[in-house]
């Protein structure tokens, strides 16, 4: 793993080089390339979001991502955020918040 932190907030880009092996063989493993500000590899996101108010609550469900693990909920008080995450590692589609 490589990482560099504290970037600027700006375009940047990587670039990947492959060489041999030794052997002549060229192998090229990535299981991911992450660029962001809080470490969490970027998918696509949920569809189909729905918020559903309730008494002193609200329902959240969402459609499933492929591949996906977990969900974070995040929410914010200003729209475009910052979020702050509320609830990390949701496993199903649905969450109910008081």
């Amino acid at each position: 793993m490589f990482e560099i932190v504290n970037m600027e907030n700006k375009n940047h880009s990587v670039k990947i080089e492959q060489g041999t092996d030794g052997q002549g063989y060229q192998r090229l493993y990535v299981d991911a390339i992450d660029i962001d500000s809080d470490g969490y590899v970027i998918v696509p996101g949920s569809t189909n979001l729905t918020a559903t108010p309730g008494d002193f609550q609200i329902a959240l469900n969402w459609d499933a991502v492929t591949d996906a693990i977990g969900y974070n909920v995040k929410r914010s008080t200003t729209a475009g955020g910052p979020y702050e995450t509320i609830v990390p590692n949701v496993s199903g589609t649905s969450y109910v918040g008081y």
